[in-house]
C-alpha cells in the first residue's frame, strides 16, 4: 500500500491516522509543499487524481484520491479495529463541526468526550505534532 501525502494536508493527516490506528503498513510518498501549494505536482498524483491533490492511496490495483472515500475503503476492507460505527445511522451522523469552527457546546457532552478521547490517541497526537512542525517550518 502507498499513500501520497503532503506535510500540511489535513486530509492526508486523517488518512495517516486511520492507517496508524488500523496498524496497516504502507509506504509514504511525500509530495513537496510550498506556500504556493504542492509544486511541482507529483506525476502519479497528477495521473491518479483529476483535482491534482493529495491524498492518493494505492491499495493493490485500487487507486483512490479522496480522503473520505479512502477512509471508507479502509474501514470496509480492513474492518478491525473499527474506526466508524457499524450502524449506518450512527455512521452517517459522525460530525467534523469542531474543525470547521463550530465548537462542541454543553448540548453535546458525549461528543465532547469522544473528541477529547480522539485527540488523546497517539496516532492523532503524532499528526497534530507533524502539522505544527510543518507550519512552523513555513514561518
Amino acid at each position: 500500500m502507498k499513500l501520497y501525502s503532503g506535510p500540511l494536508s489535513l486530509f492526508t493527516a486523517k488518512v495517516r491516522s486511520a492507517l496508524a490506528e488500523k496498524r496497516l503498513p504502507y509506504e509514504l510518498v511525500s509530495v513537496p509543499f510550498s506556500r504556493a501549494g504542492y509544486q511541482p505536482k507529483h506525476p502519479f498524483v497528477l495521473a491518479a487524481n483529476p483535482k491534482a491533490q493529495v491524498p492518493v492511496l494505492e491499495d493493490g490495483e485500487l487507486v483512490l484520491y479522496d480522503s473520505t472515500i479512502i477512509l471508507e475503503h479502509l474501514e470496509d476492507r480492513y474492518p478491525e479495529p473499527a474506526l466508524y460505527p457499524r450502524d449506518p445511522l450512527a455512521r452517517a451522523t459522525i460530525t467534523f463541526a469542531a474543525s470547521l469552527g463550530a465548537g462542541l457546546g454543553d448540548a453535546h457532552p458525549r461528543l465532547r468526550s469522544w473528541y477529547k478521547r480522539v485527540l488523546a490517541r497517539p496516532s492523532v497526537g503524532a499528526e497534530v505534532a507533524g502539522l505544527t512542525a510543518a507550519m512552523a517550518a513555513l514561518s
